[in-house]
């Protein structure tokens, strides 16, 4: 019942600014005009009544906000007519951002490649043998996560003794800039900064050819992973990395081949569920998107195709709604009102249309991201 009063007191909000289209300027609003003071009382009155508790992130308010700013008034209209059908339905279909209170649905205006992610890389002094007090220090800092820290203490021994175990160093300077998230300063330390001299040792190729796939530039991470020795400790990570990377090329068949090799003469438990999951995404079918366009006419019939079936039904209701006060309206011949409705309808139609499209493209995303998250990679 309160959603259904959340969106009727944003339709509300947004009738007002429809007629003062004279607003419009360059086809964006400006973030001064009277659109935007309903957008706040709106978000007012939401907040009182549902305690500001809007089961998407950002909140439907917000994401508007964003629409309008970002597009022209009528793009803006139907990402807001869209999201307003989405809201708080269809949990499984959306990511759940749980650094956020109450696991929201992560859907923002703009999705950031989200979407391949796999698990972070972990920093590991397992294969160090030497007992050296520095090395165990970085390795407690890199381990308790405090990244920022062992890069400060890394950079400072790089230059006051460059002579220090430099391919250790190095190796471990990518990997801080790896987990804060400055792959390009990895990137810049290899191909700038790094000796040729030391430029080929086994554990900065490996760190490189990670960061390059953590970038997506997965042809030249299986470019490094290739001139890895096959001895005891790379072997393993070797296949796995370059497995990995050719699922994200979605050459199935020639990552399949490459751990196939390697468990004819050993084993391992981390390939063979990867093996697996390969499998899984080469026999996954995923939504047709033109199915999506074709039956999207019938108002929420590209949502229910996608899977989002509550939103569907909203979508049918919405639309039905909006196209019978419209002919009630024409019947009782008030034409400025049924002009009016009949906007909103027409904004409702083409939302909708569009979301259901969208959403053939999130369920297809989600997916193939539910296999991704189940494969293995070393520490």
């Amino acid at each position: 019942m309160l959603r259904s009063i959340k969106k009727v007191i944003f339709i509300f909000c947004l009738l007002p600014p429809t007629i003062m289209l004279g607003q419009i300027k360059k086809n964006k609003i400006r973030e001064t005009s009277f659109y935007f003071d309903m957008i706040q009382s709106y978000q007012f009155f939401s907040d009182k009544i549902r305690n500001n508790h809007c089961q998407m992130y950002p909140s439907c308010s917000k994401y508007s906000t964003q629409a309008f700013k970002k597009h022209s008034f009528f793009k803006g209209i139907t990402l807001t007519t869209d999201r307003l059908t989405r809201c708080s339905h269809d949990y499984k279909n959306y990511t759940t951002k749980k650094a956020i209170p109450n696991n929201l649905c992560l859907d923002p205006l703009y999705i950031q490649l989200a979407e391949s992610k796999l698990p972070p890389s972990f920093a590991s002094n397992n294969h160090l043998k030497e007992n050296d007090s520095f090395q165990q220090f970085i390795g407690y800092l890199m381990k308790s996560k405090f990244y920022k820290e062992a890069l400060i203490e890394l950079q400072k021994r790089k230059i006051y003794y460059p002579n220090y175990k430099t391919s250790w160093v190095l190796t471990h300077i990518i990997k801080c800039n790896n987990e804060l998230g400055e792959e390009t300063k990895s990137l810049e330390l290899f191909n700038f900064e790094i000796p040729n001299s030391i430029k080929n040792k086994p554990e900065i190729q490996f760190e490189t050819a990670v960061t390059y796939f953590r970038v997506k530039n997965y042809n030249k991470a299986i470019f490094l992973f290739e001139q890895l020795p096959n001895t005891t400790y790379y072997y393993e990570k070797k296949i796995i990395w370059q497995s990995l990377s050719l699922t994200h090329l979605h050459k199935y068949k020639k990552a399949e081949k490459l751990i196939d090799q390697y468990l004819k003469t050993n084993t391992s438990l981390i390939l063979e569920n990867n093996r697996h999951q390969i499998e899984n995404l080469r026999n996954f079918k995923p939504k047709k998107k033109w199915i999506a366009a074709t039956i999207g006419f019938i108002p929420g019939a590209a949502y229910w195709y996608a899977q989002h079936k509550t939103s569907a039904i909203t979508a049918f209701t919405l639309n039905s709604l909006c196209l019978i006060t419209t002919i009630e309206c024409i019947k009782r011949e008030n034409y400025a009102m049924a002009s009016l409705i009949g906007l909103f309808s027409l904004s409702f139609y083409i939302g909708s249309y569009s979301g259901g499209i969208k959403s053939v493209e999130r369920y297809n995303q989600q997916r193939k991201q539910r296999i991704l998250n189940k494969f293995q990679i070393t520490k």
